[in-house]
């Protein structure tokens, strides 16, 4: 039997990795593969994308953290509950093992230990240093997975990011795989986006309430609609930013021209929704599939969260700002898209994509390309300070949530 197991982020909201897993996971179960999917969250609810529904007994808690920051025997814990739901296997089976950012790597690598298994680091994330990232402290890790060439990005200038201050990384080595997915719009109808009024101006937000680059584009757009009081401003907002209304009508509330309407997720985005938006504002793939829709889109830097420019018209990269290309922020973006219409006078650039499977297959043979023999660094995995402030939190969130709510709130 051929089996594929994800370690991956919460499945139960919609975002880019969560695309990239549900469309692979579709791949590898029709091309005969066993999936199994484990997620940091817990294992209850349901998701946003409703074919992900069969892998929430994946989640656990446990995964947010380094292994290495649990004690041993609820380490240990982790892993035997992973192999109880893998299920019974024979010797004979091709295992492999993706795991997707710093934290779910190490916790990867000591499964694929347990089973004898390949272990890839498909690493989806964008940045590397900062709050909530281990990077720094485990590049010996990822030097070694890097080395066996176990180890893709997906970008040409992340590995290097991801190594800096550690090794050069060659432009031959700067491996790279397209989290590609079947794509978020699709030709359906939906009475909230059917519902939407056209205003002077119709500005779509899309992507997670979370990403840093939300506060400047928040900010932008409330001092783009207090410069023209004559037009009506309509914000469209897709993705879930329930906790944070409060927070966004604190920011957009001093335009009075400005009126928000929130669509929560929309999985998959209407087509015709597009027909309404006269700018969109996203990184990545959200920036990507509103720019296919030949809507003018600024497109957010994954490092510091300015403005890039209008993808397919100045720049032609979703995550970061090319030679050419220079950075502003998100009202003089706006400016010159919806007053000055730049992209009026210039050519749209932008490849189309070939279908996901075409990516998928690629993963496989990079895998194949792969360092072979079966070799694991489980020490390093395991190397860190347990810290029980951390844990009490963690063990808080999964049975009291309640009482984690107000905690959060309180330090907001």
């Amino acid at each position: 039997m051929k089996r594929y197991i994800f370690l991956t982020a919460n499945i139960h909201p919609i975002g880019g990795m969560q695309n990239y897993v549900a469309g692979k996971a579709a791949y590898l179960e029709k091309n005969g593969w066993k999936v199994t999917v484990f997620f940091w969250g817990d294992n209850k609810g349901t998701c946003a994308m409703t074919s992900m529904n069969k892998y929430l007994s994946g989640g656990m808690t446990e995964l947010g953290m380094p292994p290495g920051e649990w004690p041993r025997r609820i380490r240990e814990q982790v892993l035997n509950r992973m192999v109880r739901l893998i299920g019974a296997m024979d010797p004979a089976d091709e295992i492999i093992v993706e795991s997707q950012d710093d934290v779910l790597a190490l916790w990867g690598e000591l499964l694929a230990a347990r089973l004898q298994a390949k272990h890839m680091c498909f690493i989806c994330n964008e940045t590397f240093r900062g709050p909530k990232k281990h990077y720094d402290q485990y590049l010996d890790f990822f030097d070694f997975k890097h080395r066996r060439r176990e180890m893709a990005c997906i970008h040409k200038e992340s590995m290097g990011k991801l190594f800096d201050g550690y090794k050069k990384v060659d432009d031959s080595e700067a491996y790279v795989f397209d989290a590609a997915n079947e794509g978020p719009v699709q030709s359906v109808e939906n009475k909230k986006t059917d519902a939407v009024q056209k205003y002077d101006w119709n500005i779509c937000c899309i992507g997670r309430a979370d990403k840093t680059c939300v506060d400047p584009i928040m900010d932008g757009i409330a001092n783009f609609a207090l410069e023209y009081p004559e037009k009506q401003i309509q914000l469209l907002i897709v993705g879930n930013v329930d906790d944070r209304m409060d927070w966004l009508h604190q920011k957009l509330d001093k335009a009075s021209n400005l009126v928000l309407t929130c669509l929560g997720d929309l999985v998959p985005i209407p087509r015709s929704f597009f027909e309404k938006v006269d700018v969109a504002i996203g990184g990545s793939g959200c920036a990507r599939c509103a720019a296919q829709e030949k809507v003018p889109t600024i497109v957010s830097d994954a490092d510091n969260a300015m403005a890039n420019g209008i993808l397919g018209y100045t720049v032609f990269n979703i995550f970061f700002k090319g030679d050419t290309s220079s950075q502003m922020n998100y009202e003089d973006a706006l400016k010159q898209v919806l007053v000055d219409k730049i992209q009026e006078k210039l050519p749209f650039k932008w490849l189309e994509r070939k279908p996901a499977s075409y990516y998928y297959d690629q993963h496989l043979q990079f895998i194949a390309e792969s360092v072979q023999d079966r070799q694991y660094d489980t020490d390093i995995c395991r190397q860190a300070r347990v810290d029980r402030v951390k844990i009490l939190k963690y063990y808080f969130r999964k049975y009291l949530p309640h009482i984690m709510k107000l905690y959060d709130a309180a330090k907001k």
